[in-house]
């Protein structure tokens, strides 16, 4: 059922989630056995770290990712995208 091309899952497998997510969350009562297991789980301080984990982990990449074009970059567009940041942080804070 998991079918992945390329690491990634299949259109296929998407939709057939989507349609047992409709189906499961139809009935009021599932939806509210559904909640009260998620309030469990998330009671839990290890889950949540483990949540805290993950984000910090994903917002690492998106920032190795931004290095890495950073690095790569011409100083004139860096020099460009710093004047464009400043303008834009003096905007929000007027």
């Amino acid at each position: 059922m998991s079918e992945k091309i390329d690491g990634r899952k299949t259109e296929e497998f998407r939709e057939s989630a989507r349609a047992r997510g409709v189906e499961q969350f139809a009935s009021p009562a599932k939806r509210a056995a559904h909640s009260e297991l998620t309030r469990e789980k998330m009671s839990d301080p290890a889950v949540r770290e483990r949540i805290r984990a993950g984000m910090a982990r994903a917002a690492e990449r998106e920032l190795a990712s931004l290095r890495e074009a950073w690095r790569r970059a011409p100083q004139k567009v860096r020099e460009q995208f710093l004047a464009e940041i400043a303008v834009a942080t003096v905007a929000a804070r007027a």
